[in-house]
């Protein structure tokens, strides 16, 4: 068995902050409160608020089981898995690097691109999948299916 401790730590941190987000735009819509950016700063408008919670809502749970079956050494690590998460993952946070550029410069005036607050926490999206292709791509064997 690996000893997979340091990838619980990175993704239960990584699962928190992205709860925090969550929650943090729930609270604004439901009773809005001073110490934290209003409603509209965690909304970048790609979906309807409506729709965008009950995916962050199952993403918490899937994000959850995963830790979990991490945490409790459950994790068959296959390395061409990890090829693929740690591929997805890199051009996912580039994506989200040229996103954060252009709406700081370039596209300012683009709801989307210029949405600071939703970007930082695709960062943490995108390094729970880098954290996750690594432990395949370092542990598994091409073998593993």
């Amino acid at each position: 068995m690996t000893n997979t401790k340091t990838y619980v730590l990175i993704l239960g941190a990584s699962l928190l902050l992205f709860c925090f987000r969550v929650s943090a735009q729930l609270l604004q819509v439901i009773i809005p409160v001073d110490f934290l950016p209003p409603f509209a700063s965690w909304q970048s408008g790609a979906l309807p608020y409506e729709i965008l919670l009950p995916i962050q809502i199952i993403m918490i749970i899937l994000m959850a089981k995963h830790v979990w079956l991490f945490n409790a050494n459950k994790i068959i690590p296959n390395k061409n898995r990890g090829k693929g998460l740690i591929i997805f993952g890199v051009i996912y946070f580039i994506l989200m690097i040229f996103r954060m550029v252009a709406g700081q410069t370039f596209a300012a005036d683009h709801y989307w691109l210029n949405a600071p607050l939703p970007t930082l926490f695709h960062y943490v999206l995108a390094s729970y999948v880098l954290c996750w292709g690594h432990y395949h791509y370092k542990h598994g064997t091409a073998k593993n299916r």
